[in-house]
């Protein structure tokens, strides 16, 4: 996601725009009640996740930063539509709008994969799932 604001020196930070700290609101937003990930539970991925991993802003402390970037990661299960996900956010950045009026903000997607599940049948899964057997454990390791 990104947020666009207007270059202006620390001296005189009413004549800029400042990108970091509409970033901030929509990531304060996100972080509260506003954003919620709904789903199904799944059998053997659980639920879904997100984190905001990377946030990047402003050039130097006595300047006014016009841009703001973040990457956050959303881990889905079969039972999410992305597009629904998308919209959620789009309609944070549209209430955040309501605080700050003149917020530029993009989302943009980095990385759009389907959830991936292995059945829970597979062989490999299951061996594992299986706890080691200690004399394997001790014949192999010592103990």
């Amino acid at each position: 996601m990104v947020t666009c604001g207007k270059t202006a020196h620390g001296s005189m930070p009413d004549m800029g725009t400042n990108a970091v700290a509409h970033m901030n609101e929509i990531i304060h937003r996100m972080l509260g009640e506003e954003f919620e990930l709904t789903y199904e539970e799944d059998d053997l991925l659980d639920g879904s996740t997100y984190s905001i991993n990377v946030f990047n802003g402003g050039a130097n402390t006595n300047v006014v930063p016009d841009q703001c970037f973040v990457n956050i990661d959303i881990r889905t299960v079969p039972s999410q539509d992305h597009n629904q996900i998308i919209d959620q956010i789009d309609q944070i950045i549209q209430s955040t709008k309501g605080t700050y009026p003149d917020l530029n903000a993009e989302i943009r997607i980095l990385n759009d994969q389907t959830p991936v599940k292995t059945s829970s049948e597979d062989l490999l899964l299951n061996w594992y799932k299986t706890p080691l057997n200690p004399h394997v454990v001790q014949q192999h390791w010592g103990e």
